[in-house]
């Protein structure tokens, strides 16, 4: 299982929009945002880290099932899945997630940005 979370971490700038332009923010869609927050104890009593968060199947976080999520039908990919600026995978450390609180998260235009390294209040 560690070499399938190795290989999504390897995955295009397709898919981590905001590491492409060096970005120190991960940029969400406002309904993921709120389903991160919303689980946040979920991610936090997970045991696989670096826990890979795939935004569009929160909260049962399946690569698989976030994928198909992101396609029409089963022969056809979404249009927009290469258009997407926001990311639809996240990855948090352990450190991350104990640090991890919801004013973590802020708006800035069409996105609700969360560090990539969660600061410790």
């Amino acid at each position: 299982m560690n070499g399938l979370r190795w290989m999504i971490l390897a995955t295009s700038a397709t898919i981590f929009p905001s590491l492409a332009q060096g970005d120190e923010y991960w940029r969400l869609s406002a309904s993921g945002a709120e389903c991160i927050k919303a689980h946040i104890s979920q991610y936090k009593g997970m045991n696989e880290f670096p826990l890979i968060v795939h935004v569009y199947d929160c909260p049962n976080n399946d690569p698989l099932i976030a994928r198909r999520n992101l396609q029409q039908n089963s022969i056809l990919p979404n249009p927009k899945f290469n258009e997407l600026s926001e990311d639809i995978v996240i990855v948090l450390s352990r450190q991350d997630l104990d640090c991890l609180d919801p004013d973590d998260f802020f708006e800035l235009d069409e996105f609700v940005l969360l560090p990539k390294a969660v600061p410790c209040q």
